[in-house]
């Protein structure tokens, strides 16, 4: 595949209120990242405008990248009800005659509605010279998005940080209104580039990557292994964003060489090869809250065959929510069609204590799981050092199994209890790299028992947590998983192979390790 340019249309710089461990700051820092996942451009905002004051903060966004030509500008802007800004005439013709060519609103943030009567006069005046509007999915609702579109159709509008559960309110309003774009950072939703290219066209998708907050080698895997024509992924890689802002083509950058197998890899599209790669978290059937486009097993083992993804783990969505034998049922004809390609996972739901004893016996018997799924949160936060549970550890020891879990809110010092009273048990934290909280919570344990591991899987991709997690407990301890099918597995491919860790260290996470716990041949590699 020919080296796609990517220009980032989600990017800030500038010291925030509350750093993110590893995280930077400066504008010179995010051009050595660009550099290091190959990105040419980026759309930038200044962190003052958003947590101080957008006076402040746009001014000095200028001074900060006015070295680097490979970033511009993004002004964050206020109604002029308060006349804190110049009239919405004067702040466009000041952009304009600045070079700024694209505008951002954080009207949660900085307490304004959306509604004609604020903001009217302003969207008029971006409208009328086609300034594209950035606005996160988290300030504001989707019928107030409507409004706005409805009400300034000339107007382009960028949604980011829409997260794989928008589609359902999400499509409607693409349908509707052309004007509206999607950013795709935070869009992890399972074949959503490939379902909204069919739906909507690719000239609608923006690339972003949400830096210095998540991890950038996760939006370009999303881009780099999309099942769409090459034409498709140059427009959502940079081309729909020069377009919006009235640009020619990218300036030719010094992009820096790839560095090992996996991400050379994974920057020219190719599946991963050489290295085994298990995704120790996945799910088959529909989403309840969420819309999934496909979920049969064959499918998916396409998608992990584009990706070079030996095996899946998998529960079933309905097994982890009302009906776990409906469920584990359709998880071992999944593992009969294809038993060198899928290991399952049994579900028992503790509400039902009369089943858990007869329902491991067959899952671990005539099922042949290899693994056991706990999805106490949907099982009204069940804790996990009560009776319900103790066959599953029990379970777990005797015959070396593990144990997948998604702990619950407050469930930390329950499992401290349960690791101690089974030591031998090998459980898998699920989602410890979704924020530095969890993570911090997830490593005592941890350290505390050689029997815990982490799984990384989280929508925000945290900037930095794939390396914060090997530095905290080793490469030994940390597992590749995607949750897929709640979200695509791409995205979180491409965060643990853009991480900055050893090859070695990759190779295990991606599943070395997860071929230990599940006894497979060739478990280093």
């Amino acid at each position: 595949m020919a080296s796609l340019s990517f220009f980032d249309g989600n990017c800030m710089i500038g010291r925030v209120s509350v750093p993110q461990p590893g995280s930077f700051h400066s504008a010179d820092a995010l051009v050595a990242e660009m550099e290091f996942v190959g990105m040419d451009e980026a759309l930038v905002f200044h962190a003052l405008a958003r947590e101080y004051h957008p006076t402040a903060g746009n001014r000095m966004l200028l001074e900060e990248i006015a070295p680097h030509r490979g970033l511009y500008p993004v002004w964050v802007l206020l109604p002029e009800a308060t006349s804190e800004m110049q009239g919405p005439e004067e702040i466009v013709g000041e952009m304009k005659l600045k070079g700024v060519r694209a505008a951002r609103i954080f009207p949660r943030d900085h307490g304004f509605f959306l509604d004609n009567r604020t903001c009217g006069t302003l969207f008029r005046a971006l409208e009328k010279e086609r300034i594209p509007l950035f606005l996160d999915l988290d300030q504001v609702d989707m019928r107030e998005l409507g409004g706005v579109c409805e009400r300034h159709p000339g107007l382009p509008i960028v949604l980011t940080e829409a997260d794989w559960r928008s589609n359902r309110k999400l499509y409607p309003l693409l349908r509707d209104f052309p004007n509206l774009h999607l950013g795709i950072g935070k869009f992890q939703a399972y074949q959503g580039i490939e379902e909204f290219c069919g739906k909507f066209g690719s000239d609608r998708l923006v690339f972003g990557t949400h830096l210095p907050y998540a991890s950038p080698g996760a939006a370009v895997t999303m881009v780099t292994h999309a099942d769409i024509r090459a034409a498709e992924k140059e427009r959502i890689a940079g081309g729909n964003l020069r377009r919006l802002l009235g640009l020619g083509a990218s300036p030719v950058m010094c992009k820096g060489e790839p560095c090992d197998e996996i991400m050379a890899a994974l920057r020219e599209g190719r599946p991963l090869t050489g290295t085994r790669v298990i995704d120790s978290h996945c799910h088959m059937g529909l989403g309840s809250g969420f819309y999934v486009p496909s979920h049969d097993p064959a499918e998916m083992l396409g998608l992990a065959d584009k990706l070079g993804i030996d095996i899946l783990c998998v529960s079933h969505m309905a097994s982890i929510g009302p009906d776990c034998a409906f469920g584990n049922d359709k998880i071992a004809e999944g593992v009969r069609r294809f038993p060198d390609r899928f290991v399952g996972y049994g579900v028992v739901n503790p509400r039902y204590p009369e089943d858990v004893e007869p329902e491991l016996a067959r899952c671990f018997g005539e099922l042949g799981m290899k693994g056991i799924k706990i999805h106490a949160t949907s099982h009204g936060d069940y804790p996990l050092d009560e009776p319900g549970y103790e066959s599953v550890w029990q379970v777990a020891e005797k015959l070396d199994v593990p144990v997948l879990i998604d702990v619950p809110e407050g469930g930390y010092e329950r499992l401290d209890r349960v690791c101690q009273k089974y030591p031998k048990a090998k459980i898998i934290l699920a989602h410890s790299g979704g924020s530095y909280k969890m993570a911090e919570k997830s490593i005592i344990l941890v350290k505390k028992h050689p029997g815990v591991y982490l799984e990384i899987t989280y929508t925000p991709r945290p900037y930095g947590m794939i390396e914060y997690l090997v530095q905290q407990v080793g490469a030994d301890r940390v597992l590749y998983g995607s949750d897929w099918a709640y979200r695509d597995p791409r995205s979180q491919l491409g965060w643990a192979g853009y991480a900055r860790i050893p090859l070695s260290d990759k190779k295990k996470i991606l599943g070395g390790n997860m071929a230990g716990l599940l006894h497979l041949a060739g478990r280093s590699s």
